[in-house]
C-alpha cells in the first residue's frame, strides 16, 4: 500500500543531483529548502536541525583546511555520520511511504521509508572532502568491466542458492523505489563505503586492501538480513569498489549499485522469496 509521497524529498534529490553536477550554490539552496520544509512538516525537529548545522560547520572547516583540530573533527564527522546512517540521531521522523507491499505472490512483504537522516551524510562527506566529486580522466575499461561483471554475478548466485526466485514483473510502485534507491540509498552508501572508507584505505594501505576491506564492511552492515545477505552484499561491494577505483568517479559506483538493485526488483522476487 502506498501511504504517501512526501514532495519535500524532491528538493533533497535535487540538492544531491546539483552536488554531482558541481552546482554548489543551487545544491545548498535546495538543501536549505528541504530542511525548512521538513521542519515545518515535522519530519525534522529543531534538535535534528541544530545537530546537522553543527556537523555541517565541522565538515566545512575540514574541507577548507581551516579546522583547528582536524583529527578530533574527523572523528566527529565519522561519529555523527554513523548516528545519521543508523537512524540514531535524535530529531528525525522519517515518513513511511510503502507499507507492507509485495512485488509478487512469492515475495516477502517489505516497507519503505523516505529517510532524511541517512542522505544528509552525503553532504557532510563531500563538504569535508570537496575533491571527491572532481572530474578525472584516469580510468581503466578492464577494471570497470570486471567490477560490473562481479556486481551482476550476485543476483543469479542468490537465485541458485535458493534465496531468490525468477519473477519478472514491474510493480506499480517501481518509480517510488527507483527514486528513493538511486538518490538516497545508493548515493548515501557509495559516498560512505567507496568515497570515504575505500578511498582512505587505498591511500594508506594500498588498493587491494582498500577495496576488499570496504567491501567486507559494506556486507557486514547488511547483517540484519542474515549471513547470506552479508556474503552477497560483500561480493556486490567488491564490484562497486572496482568500478569506483578504476573510473575514479563516484557516480559510476552509484549507477552500478542502482542497476543491480533495480534489476533485482524487476527480474527476481524482492527483497527475498517466501
Amino acid at each position: 500500500m502506498i501511504e504517501s509521497f512526501p514532495w519535500q524529498w524532491v528538493l533533497l534529490g535535487s540538492a544531491i543531483i546539483a552536488a554531482f553536477l558541481r552546482c554548489h550554490r543551487f545544491s545548498v539552496g535546495m538543501l536549505a529548502l528541504f530542511l525548512l520544509s521538513a521542519l515545518v512538516q515535522e519530519y525534522l525537529s529543531l534538535v535534528g536541525l541544530i545537530a546537522f548545522v553543527v556537523l555541517s560547520f565541522n565538515s566545512y572547516t575540514l574541507g577548507n583546511r581551516t579546522a583547528p583540530l582536524p583529527k578530533l573533527q574527523l572523528t566527529l564527522l565519522i561519529c555523527g555520520g554513523l548516528l545519521l546512517v543508523l537512524h540514531q540521531m535524535p530529531g528525525f521522523n522519517n515518513p513511511l511511504v510503502l507499507d507492507d507491499v509485495t512485488k509478487s505472490s512469492n515475495s516477502v512483504p517489505f516497507s519503505l521509508y523516505f529517510n532524511a537522516d541517512k542522505p544528509l551524510v552525503f553532504f557532510l562527506i563531500v563538504w569535508a572532502f570537496p575533491n571527491l566529486l572532481s572530474r578525472t580522466k584516469r580510468s581503466s575499461s578492464i577494471g570497470i568491466s570486471a567490477g560490473i561483471g562481479i556486481a551482476f554475478i550476485v543476483l543469479p548466485a542468490a537465485m541458485i542458492s535458493g534465496f531468490l526466485d525468477w519473477s519478472p514483473a514491474l510493480p506499480s510502485w517501481w518509480w517510488i523505489f527507483a527514486f528513493n534507491n538511486l538518490l538516497f540509498t545508493c548515493v548515501s552508501e557509495e559516498v560512505i563505503f567507496r568515497g570515504l572508507l575505500q578511498k582512505k584505505l587505498c591511500d594508506y594501505k594500498g588498493t587491494k586492501i582498500g577495496i576488499v576491506v570496504s567491501s567486507i564492511v559494506f556486507g557486514v552492515v547488511h547483517f540484519m538480513g542474515g549471513w547470506p545477505l552479508v556474503l552477497f552484499a560483500s561480493i556486490a561491494g567488491l564490484g562497486y569498489g572496482l568500478a569506483y577505483c578504476y573510473s575514479q568517479r563516484l557516480w559510476m559506483a552509484v549507477l552500478l549499485h542502482f542497476l543491480v538493485n533495480v534489476s533485482h526488483l524487476i527480474l527476481f522476487t524482492y527483497p527475498l522469496k517466501l
